[in-house]
């Protein structure tokens, strides 16, 4: 019989030794990411998430509650995303240190989750420990922490892993109840992003190890302690389950395409072999970066088709890999399913169908990772077993990759202390990168170095003549000189681009007004109010311009427009007032 005394002494002991990973998780990102805390925003997409967005800076009310669940603002549908932007300027206004705490409150919970659930489901305390230490600390992962506008990263992630430990929840005993708990945290993991789509598939290959659902012989693990859980189904049990997950992924699937509609490039743009490729070489760039997580850059541009000796190589590279899973498919489980949720979690970022300018993003890694480590943590305890037949090695060589990563990542994240060392380090790092060198000409204007600027909006034009948005800052930093002439030859090109630009007809407006060119701005500042009819600054501008052309009426009417869209304002009852007032005059003056 076994001692009672020994098996509560045991359990204390693990008890101790979870609690220690968990503090030595939380410290360790603590001290890797400290720095964080004195970080700004990064203004890109960071200022329609947060900085400019009227929504956000109001909080939580219910309108705003409504707004966030049916809009598709900035080609996203993501309303946790939205509510948790509104609760943290709830709480701390608009300063940024609030909002990096909170990223990394998730980050960490992220990690300690990540831990209970390998460990609960393996019961290999160490190995689990590995992962979760290599998730915490691993530099690719700066940028889904760091960046503000990555929140939904954060958030999708954290509802993605309470789905897994749901599930494991309902395995230990299946009812409606906890079922129906796994559809919650799924559904809400989709409404904060919707890469998490793939849940279906993680819970497919976990039923294969370590959950052994489809009763392969516990044998073949070798590597210590069989699995806590250990549930025996039929194969068409196993399917059936996972329709209604299914059906949610399919409706995450569908919201995303269906709101990123206008920003997906077309296959004339982008031809599918193209994108095909691109795949291929792109996985080969997420293994290199994560073995040699050096040279990080925010963005790393789309390269355009790859060369066949590039794309077959990374076809050989993954097909190895591919077959060595396969062949070690019974002996090593672990080694299939990790390399099968890395795969099968990138499918929906690879580009195949493309939004952005970007041909990787160290973001789209934060969950792919997870069955990457997993490989990483059981190959290298295997490794140590059998070649030293003690697991100190195992713990040497972890503790010792930890340290790396960790020290790496606090190197790697003071580039994103403001968006002139981010961008500035992506310009160095990367080639023809065009919204890099366009996005550090804007942090130098804003540092008030339109010289320098300049030179990285015309390189930007040089890379991609088809930029729009680079001829438009160009045009800025030229009307801040006084260069007006020139300022509106780059505004119309931008125009010219994207006729959508309601910003180039609004900025038009403002150059042929300081050349008191009174007719040209107002068939501008009214094309920009067609354009977006909430573009406050336009309407004010119009009716002054009316007002000084003797167009009392169109003013009037300008200014109670302005009025309806901006109704706390109360210097716009005056304004109309005292236009009600002058037409009146008119009225009797006349004959």
């Amino acid at each position: 019989m076994n001692n009672p005394q020994a098996v509560q002494s045991t359990i204390k002991a693990d008890r101790l030794t979870q609690a220690g990973i968990a503090t030595f998780l939380i410290v360790s990102i603590l001290i890797a990411y400290y720095q964080i805390f004195h970080f700004g925003f990064i203004a890109y997409d960071t200022a329609a998430y947060v900085t400019e967005n009227t929504k956000v800076h109001a909080g939580i009310t219910l309108d705003n509650v409504k707004w966030a669940f049916t809009t598709n603002f900035f080609a996203n549908w993501h309303p946790l995303t939205w509510l948790s932007y509104m609760l943290d300027m709830e709480l701390w206004g608009l300063n940024p240190t609030g909002f990096h705490v909170t990223n990394l409150f998730f980050h960490i919970c992220n990690s300690l989750l990540l831990f209970g659930i390998l460990q609960k489901l393996t019961s290999k305390t160490w190995e689990s420990a590995f992962v979760a230490g290599l998730f915490a600390l691993h530099p690719m992962h700066i940028e889904s922490v760091a960046w503000v506008a990555e929140r939904k990263d954060m958030l999708s992630t954290f509802f993605f892993l309470l789905a897994i430990a749901s599930y494991v929840n309902y395995l230990q005993r299946q009812n409606l109840l906890r079922y129906g708990v796994i559809l919650l945290t799924f559904f809400l993991g989709l409404m904060s992003k919707g890469m998490v789509v793939t849940l279906p598939a993680v819970l497919l290959l976990l039923d294969y190890w370590p959950l052994r659902r489809y009763g392969f012989s516990q044998q073949h693990d070798h590597l210590g302690k069989k699995p806590v859980i250990i549930v025996n189904d039929s194969h068409l049990s196993i399917i059936l389950e996972k329709i209604p997950i299914v059906i949610l992924a399919a409706f995450g699937a569908g919201m995303t395409i269906l709101t990123q509609q206008g920003n997906l490039i077309p296959l004339e743009r982008l031809p599918f072999s193209t994108r095909l490729a691109t795949a291929f070489t792109g996985y080969l760039a997420y293994i290199e970066k994560t073995f040699w997580p050096i040279n990080l850059a925010a963005l790393y541009p789309l390269p355009g088709m790859p060369p066949l000796s590039e794309t077959m190589l990374a076809v050989l590279v993954l097909l190895i890999i591919s077959l060595l899973a396969l062949q070690w498919r019974h002996s090593r489980p672990w080694f299939i399913i990790g390399w099968l949720w890395f795969l099968g979690t990138l499918v929906p970022v690879l580009g195949l169908i493309h939004v952005g300018h970007q041909f990787i993003a160290d973001r789209y890694t934060y969950i792919p990772h997870i069955g990457f480590f997993i490989i990483l943590a059981w190959g290298l305890s295997e490794l140590s077993n059998m070649v030293f037949t003690r697991n100190k090695i195992f713990t040497a060589v972890a503790f010792t990759l930890l340290m790396a990563s960790g020290i790496q990542t606090w190197h790697q994240l003071h580039y994103w202390k403001n968006d002139r060392t981010l961008w500035t380090r992506a310009v160095e790092i990367t080639h023809d990168n065009y919204i890099a060198e366009n996005n550090l000409g804007s942090a130098l204007l804003q540092d008030n170095l339109p010289d320098e600027a300049k030179k990285h909006f015309i390189c930007a034009i040089q890379i991609n003549s088809r930029f729009d948005t680079a001829y438009f800052n160009l045009g800025s930093a030229l009307a801040n000189e006084g260069k007006l002439n020139e300022a509106i030859q780059n505004y119309q090109m931008a125009l010219s681009l994207n006729p959508n630009l309601f910003l180039s007809q609004y900025q038009i407006a403002r150059a042929y007004r300081q050349n008191k060119m009174s007719k040209e701005a107002i068939t501008h500042f009214q094309n920009a109010l067609i354009l977006n009819p909430k573009l406050g600054d336009a309407y004010v501008q119009l009716g002054e311009l009316y007002i000084e052309n003797k167009q009392t009426n169109e003013a009037l009417e300008i200014y109670k427009s302005l009025k309806k869209i901006n109704p706390q304002d109360k210097e716009i009852p005056k304004k109309i007032s005292a236009l009600e007032k002058m037409l009146k005059q008119i009225k009797q003056n006349q004959p």
